[in-house]
């Protein structure tokens, strides 16, 4: 961890922190024995920030920590699960998944360090069909919490079939707004299911949700098509990026 990085930990309030730990912890009472995980991101990145990034929920090994133990950690979490944890038999960062987290950082031209980044279910499965129906529900106020702390103009999400952030986001606002919002797509570059975007009002102000297939069977890469379609939706003036 750098200088600078330390410094951002080092001024995350640690009352704010206190109070989040203890409306979390009562809230997840349920799952608190449960193997999982809060965060994703360092706790320097609950704070003000662009864009919250979701996957579905942690895979791995169920014997690995408990969710009480992710929350009893947190103060002192400095470290990124995109960058410097081993996983699936790959080196730190090395990933299929992590790295499309890092492709898609680049496209948007910030460190993935700055993301705050979770998952929608905090338990931890061997595969989606573990989570168990509405699982989903009870993790929502946590996540509330944090997205009333970052407040992001920009949900990235990955995961579009069911269970999934997106389809849990469409849900949510139909509930909320009383119809489905407007769905648009990413160009069709013909081998995968696409990208697709749409506008959702939570805590109280609109934001725009970018929702990816699950980055284990989507590679990212530098396709033209695709990364300008996310740089034009997030308004980032920079050149274009070529089809390799």
């Amino acid at each position: 961890m750098t200088n600078a990085e330390e410094a951002s930990l080092k001024a995350t309030p640690s009352q704010f922190v206190d109070d989040f730990l203890r409306e979390a912890r009562h809230l997840l009472q349920p799952v608190l024995n449960d193997s999982g995980a809060i965060l994703y991101s360092s706790v320097a990145t609950l704070a003000p920030g662009r864009f919250y990034l979701l996957g579905l929920n942690p895979g791995g090994d169920p014997d690995e920590r408990t969710i009480g133990e992710s929350l009893a950690g947190l103060p002192s979490h400095a470290e990124n699960d995109y960058l410097d944890e081993p996983w699936a038999g790959y080196v730190e960062g090395r990933s299929p998944v992590q790295q499309c987290v890092q492709t898609l950082a680049g496209w948007l031209g910030v460190n993935v360090r700055e993301i705050c980044a979770s998952n929608l279910v905090f338990r931890r499965t061997h595969r989606a069909e573990g989570i168990r129906p509405n699982e989903e529900e009870l993790y929502w106020p946590v996540h509330k919490l944090i997205l009333n702390t970052v407040d992001p103009d920009i949900l990235l999400v990955f995961g579009v079939g069911n269970p999934s952030p997106c389809s849990f986001l469409l849900t949510l606002h139909e509930r909320t707004q009383g119809q489905r919002p407007r769905v648009t797509f990413a160009p069709d570059d013909g081998r995968y299911s696409l990208p697709r975007t749409f506008m959702t009002a939570l805590l109280g102000r609109d934001r725009r949700v970018i929702a990816f297939p699950h980055f284990s069977y989507y590679p990212l890469r530098q396709r033209g098509c695709t990364a300008n379609w996310v740089r034009d939706l997030v308004g980032i003036p920079t050149d274009r990026v070529r089809d390799p």
